[in-house]
């Protein structure tokens, strides 16, 4: 390879770079198989589309919200929760399941999980409370924490 081939490659890895435009980057824009959108908008556009609606009802700071099927796929993961609800569209991509799995972690790593059966086209309502813990193997030491901090 000449020099001057070398050098046009290193600039544009250079360009993509500083850009952060990646080819993952581009596919998954391109092929994006879920969203977050607002309860309302959930709520208006679901005679065309598929949504889940979670709401929290646990009460403390959620960390994280995980949304597979029930086969183990992970749809969606998102980070900490500044509301007690959240609309997901289910994307087309997702059109061959039906069983879905959704956990919320709370800020001291204790796991709340519930199954659900979401339709083709509507929005799925579904509540995570207390009663949906499922134990893990250390949450003595969570619950102790949380015990601590008077959750």
């Amino acid at each position: 390879m000449n020099k001057r081939m070398f050098n046009r490659i290193v600039v544009v890895m250079i360009a993509c770079l500083l850009s952060g435009c990646t080819g993952c980057d581009i596919f998954a824009g391109c092929h994006k198989s879920s969203r977050v959108v607002s309860t309302e908008a959930a709520e208006e556009e679901k005679e065309e589309h598929r949504y889940l609606t979670i709401i929290d009802k646990t009460n403390l700071a959620i960390n994280e919200v995980i949304v597979e099927t029930k086969e183990g796929v992970q749809i969606e993961k998102l980070g900490p929760l500044t509301t007690s609800d959240i609309s997901i569209e289910i994307g087309t991509v997702w059109d061959d399941y039906s069983d879905f799995h959704i956990t919320f972690v709370d800020v001291y790593g204790l796991h709340y999980e519930i199954d659900c059966t979401i339709p083709k086209t509507g929005n799925k309502i579904v509540s995570i409370s207390q009663e949906n813990y499922v134990e893990y193997k250390g949450d003595w030491k969570r619950k102790l924490d949380k015990t601590a901090n008077g959750d």
